[in-house]
């Protein structure tokens, strides 16, 4: 093999490397398909007027900070009376509501048997 041809065989096989690690870190990064979430039932969702900011760091899409602001705005505002409030706290927009609707609750709740679970 000529040097042209070993430098040419060693470029292509770098390349496809790199190409390889490139799809396996967007694989491995890839979001989780909310469609696969299964809601669970209403008794067993989080409270947002109880929980405390570690368990409120559980809920997907939420992490550490969001926890503490929601925490934050509890103290600040008062109860939650929906969980539709939420959406009142800063970092809280409709995809990160969508993605925790189905895990929260607050005291005042319909019971389940009229909770909508869109």
């Amino acid at each position: 093999m000529t040097r042209d041809a070993c430098a040419t065989a060693r470029t292509f096989r770098l390349a496809a490397a790199i190409l390889l690690l490139a799809c396996a870190a967007l694989y491995i990064a890839r979001p989780v398909s909310r469609a696969r979430l299964q809601p669970i039932d209403v008794a067993r969702r989080v409270d947002l007027n109880t929980a405390d900011a570690a368990e409120l760091a559980l809920l997907p899409d939420i992490g550490p900070a969001l926890s503490q602001r929601i925490v934050d705005h509890r103290r600040e505002h008062g109860r939650f009376t929906s969980i539709e409030q939420l959406k009142d706290v800063a970092g809280i927009g409709p995809a990160i509501f969508e993605a925790v609707r189905h895990y929260i609750r607050v005291a005042s709740d319909a019971p389940p048997e009229s909770d909508n679970l869109r």
